[in-house]
């Protein structure tokens, strides 16, 4: 399986690095699109999507309407998941293309 290796950089200093594989970035770049669809088509295509489509846009709403800085432990935390899987979670979110800002150790919405 092909994948794509993602870092999340401070100070220049790679510090996480996540295997992730490449058909991620064309169903995330689909989320964003979904995303941006009018609120009646999201209600007909909303039981379509799969349990961690709809887990990656519950973790983008919360930081679309909290835009601060939210720690990878405190959104891991908020969503009862692993660091490791909310990290997981907020690289597939960027690599969408959906306006979020990450760090190695704090994500936010970008305004």
């Amino acid at each position: 399986m092909s994948v794509a290796r993602y870092s999340v950089n401070a100070d220049g200093v790679p510090s996480l690095i996540f295997a992730l594989p490449l058909e991620t970035i064309d169903s995330s770049k689909s989320l964003f699109c979904f995303y941006q669809l009018d609120s009646e088509m999201k209600k007909t295509l909303l039981p379509l999507l799969s349990v961690s489509f709809s887990d990656l846009l519950d973790i983008f709403q919360y930081l679309e309407l909290n835009p601060t800085w939210h720690t990878f432990s405190d959104l891991a935390t908020h969503f009862d998941v692993s660091r490791n899987a909310t990290i997981k979670r907020c690289l597939r979110l960027k690599l969408g293309d959906f306006p979020i800002e990450l760090t190695c150790e704090a994500v936010r919405y970008i305004v």
